[in-house]
């Protein structure tokens, strides 16, 4: 058939179109996202009243790589996995999480996400200490909601003793991790992209 060109469907999308193709690829994006929460939130260091975990490197890699509603939505999800009783939080919490100190945290990982990723869309992926400094901020975010949720248990001077200081270094230490990891996978996908 000179001058078409024709086009042959993947045998798992030829019945589905492209509307719900985009709707299938943005949930399993969130599914997958919510998973890594999940795991990281399990690799701990055991504190009181808030452990030390790589949840928050999670919502930085997220934030800094999918789209403000796709990352907003995997934290969504993966609030929703808690509070429907799923053991995804820290120490395999679940429910109770939701109602004790460390909640503002919780809600702080969905503003620190959506930052991140909205500030990323405003330029903020131009290079690697741009990417820095929309995660610094996120994270910020993220401690100002924990701490001052947590200050309603054990006061704002405790809350920040022990929901705030302990963090800075690693926390620094994740912004770079995840900063560094985002900005060489995006160039290793343009590389390798035909």
């Amino acid at each position: 058939m000179s001058g078409t060109h024709a086009t042959y469907p993947a045998p798992l999308t030829a019945f589905i179109s492209t509307k719900e193709r985009s709707t299938l690829y943005a949930l399993a994006v969130m599914v997958v996202a919510s998973l890594f929460m999940a795991v990281c939130a399990q690799i701990s260091i055991p504190m009181y009243p808030v452990p030390a975990t790589l949840q928050t490197f999670a919502v930085m890699v997220i934030g800094l790589s999918l789209p403000w509603r796709l990352a907003g939505g995997a934290v969504l999800l993966y609030i929703a996995e808690g509070a429907a009783g799923l053991p995804v939080f820290a120490n395999f919490g679940g429910t109770e999480t939701l109602f004790g100190p460390r909640a503002g945290y919780i809600l702080g990982f969905l503003v620190m996400a959506v930052t991140i990723s909205f500030l990323c869309e405003m330029g903020g992926r131009r290079n690697l200490l741009t990417r820095y400094a929309c995660a610094f901020l996120g994270s910020a975010l993220m401690f100002t909601c924990g701490v001052a949720y947590l200050s309603t248990f054990i006061g704002l001077e405790a809350a920040i003793e022990k929901g705030l200081l302990p963090f800075i270094v690693g926390d620094f230490a994740k912004l770079g991790t995840a900063s560094l990891a985002v900005t060489l996978l995006e160039g290793s996908v343009r590389h390798f992209r035909p």
